[in-house]
């Protein structure tokens, strides 16, 4: 039975997911998603949550954890502590329920409905996790919330890119080295 539960949610992740959402792996009765937009990965564990709890009296209904962060791909597999955060948040997860960090949270908070679960700390965690569950909310205000997020997050790539070059203008002062130079020492 197992097998038949696990082969059916590998279909359903693959009838659900699309780019820029990927299937990493199967993991007996869980999927592993990444994505490098954090929207799209939400919006795809809300419907895949919603397409399991639509399956047969007897499938087993599926949470979902997300968190966001720096993972590496090596080998067709993820790690990283987003990898870490995410399990530990499906461990909390009830059933049916899809549940993000606070990081989440905060940047789509007008792109979903919201409830706050606290916060809890994790085995492996240094710092507890704030948990919050996601839902899904639609219509225009969802498209000019997810819209203003994407904005912000743009808006912080650059000055944390504008930051860099004064920090790398700095050390060729202090240096004498060009950038490119020490870019190309480095490499």
């Amino acid at each position: 039975e197992l097998g038949s539960i696990a082969e059916r949610l590998n279909a359903i992740t693959l009838e659900v997911v699309e780019p820029p959402v990927r299937l990493v792996k199967t993991i007996g009765d869980a999927v592993m998603l990444v994505s490098p937009d954090s929207d799209a990965l939400i919006d795809a564990a809300l419907t895949l949550v919603e397409a399991v709890n639509n399956e047969p009296e007897g499938f087993p209904q599926l949470s979902a954890g997300i968190a966001v962060g720096e993972a590496l791909l090596r080998g067709g597999d993820v790690y990283g502590p987003p990898v870490n955060y995410a399990s530990r948040l499906c461990d909390v997860a009830r059933p049916g329920a899809v549940v993000t960090t606070g990081e989440l949270h905060e940047r789509y908070e007008r792109a979903y409905d919201w409830s706050e679960i606290g916060k809890r700390r994790f085995k492996g965690i240094e710092q507890p996790l704030e948990i919050f569950r996601a839902r899904a909310r639609g219509g225009r205000e969802r498209e000019k919330a997810v819209a203003k997020a994407h904005e912000e997050a743009e808006r912080e790539h650059k000055r944390a890119e504008r930051e860099r070059e004064k920090a790398l203008a700095a050390a060729e002062k202090t240096s004498g080295k060009t950038a490119k130079e020490r870019e190309r020492i480095a490499k």
